[in-house]
């Protein structure tokens, strides 16, 4: 098998040569995960710019043998004459997916979710910022290019670190004015940690001042306002109210109350109201001093004289009845 021209940087103006057994250390296993193909392509590259011409081929078979897994069961699907031609199979089988700007726009949108902490955010936005970096080193052949493309997208993630940051973290990290994503990292997560305590001091120090509940055993609240106070039954209720020893009590001890008004004070015999109904009962019932006509065929004008009663009678109209005089 012809042996394929691999471009490098030189190291010196002498290339340095190793031996196979060390070789085969700078090349781990690859099972098939999208993380590790940039690793594990980086290593065999190399791997085989190291190697003697006489052992590249016994060094690509290593590398096929290095595979497991998904990609082993892919791969072993296809014949492979050169590292070229495997490297380029690797990337479009477990590569990238997404396109660049997809993957810059994941980038620039990652912000800080409500429950989650400083190092689970890091760990997001820099899983983004490693996708994207190994997109632009696998498409970029101009290696004086790809250093500058990096150190921008790495300002770019530090930048979209501080804005996605809460208000109280970000304004004191941007005041700091870190020089890169892991200084801000790691500040944000010791900014979080003096937040979270004095929040915890505070909310204590408020749960200590709030008066506490013997009922219940809750703070917050007093046994007059406590909500299971007020479905207990009387007779359980342990607090009676009881008069002040100082004010003398000076309510009789059995009142006199009336059996017929129920007023205080007096007895039965002694009301007044029941003496005046009884008064007008008696006067009501008496025949003789009320007389009864209840259809009168006329209207009578009594004329009293000093010597005799004289009735006369008056003509009426019957629509109005109203006196004709």
């Amino acid at each position: 098998m012809a042996n394929p021209k691999i471009d490098h940087s030189p190291i010196s103006s002498h290339t340095v040569k190793m031996n196979f057994t060390d070789l085969t250390r700078f090349i781990k296993t690859f099972d098939g995960d999208r993380n590790k193909l940039s690793p594990f392509l980086r290593n065999c590259e190399n791997a085989l710019n190291l190697i003697n011409p006489n052992q590249y081929e016994i060094l690509f078979k290593f590398i096929l043998s290095q595979l497991e897994g998904k990609a082993e069961a892919i791969c072993s699907l296809k014949v492979f004459s050169n590292w070229s031609d495997l490297k380029q199979f690797l990337k479009s089988n477990f590569g990238e997916c997404k396109h660049r700007n997809h993957l810059l726009l994941d980038l620039q949108n990652c912000r800080m979710k409500p429950n989650e902490s400083a190092l689970q955010y890091s760990t997001r936005l820099e899983t983004h910022l490693t996708r994207l970096q190994t997109d632009i080193s696998h498409s970029t052949i101009n290696q004086g290019e790809l250093l500058g493309r990096l150190a921008n997208t790495e300002d770019l993630a530090l930048h979209t670190f501080l804005l996605g940051l809460p208000s109280h973290i970000s304004n004191i990290l941007r005041c700091r004015n870190p020089e890169n994503l892991a200084e801000a990292i790691n500040l944000a997560i010791q900014e979080e940690k003096f937040y979270n305590y004095a929040q915890s001091s505070q909310s204590r120090n408020s749960v200590e001042s709030k008066p506490k509940c013997r009922l219940c055993g809750k703070p917050g609240h007093t046994d007059r306002s406590c909500y299971s106070n007020r479905h207990r039954p009387i007779h359980n209720v342990a607090f009676q109210p009881r008069p002040s020893p100082s004010i003398p009590n000076t309510s009789p001890p059995n009142p006199t109350i009336c059996a017929y008004c129920k007023a205080v004070g007096h007895h039965i015999n002694q009301c007044r109201k029941r003496e005046y109904n009884n008064t007008n009962r008696q006067r009501f019932s008496n025949p003789t001093n009320h007389q009864i006509n209840s259809n009168p065929p006329l209207n009578k004008v009594h004329n009293l004289d000093e010597n005799h009663d004289q009735t006369q009678e008056c003509p009426t109209d019957p629509q109005n009845d109203n006196f004709l005089y």
